[in-house]
């Protein structure tokens, strides 16, 4: 019965994010700059990329301009922060392990190549 009550809770929460319908202009920043970020994280970004910190800052600005004018709430915004966190954290270490670009939802290359 909790897990009821939490699944429903969570489903609440997501609901006016989910109700709102991302660009593929926005949903790409906000993958690339949370790739980035934990590509960083882990240590693993490549040494010969751009600065992490300044490229996560470059997808992101178009990204949180598209949030404002949605009128998206902070909940909202950390909702969706949150669930590119959980893709990527699950797809990252498949990538890594076997460099098979297939293993990402997008180009991590586009990404860092920006």
């Amino acid at each position: 019965m909790r897990r009821l009550t939490i699944a429903l809770a969570a489903t609440a929460m997501l609901s006016p994010v989910s109700a709102q319908q991302l660009s593929a202009e926005t949903d790409q920043a906000m993958w690339c700059a949370t790739a980035i970020t934990l590509l960083d994280a882990m240590g693993v970004y490549p040494d010969s990329a751009p600065d992490a910190i300044a490229m996560s800052r470059l997808w992101l600005q178009p990204a949180f301009r598209e949030f404002d004018r949605l009128g998206l709430s902070e909940d909202a915004v950390a909702a969706l922060v949150s669930s590119y966190n959980d893709e990527l954290s699950m797809q990252l270490p498949d990538y890594l392990v076997s460099s098979d670009p297939d293993a990402l939802r997008l180009d991590i290359n586009a990404c860092i190549e920006m």
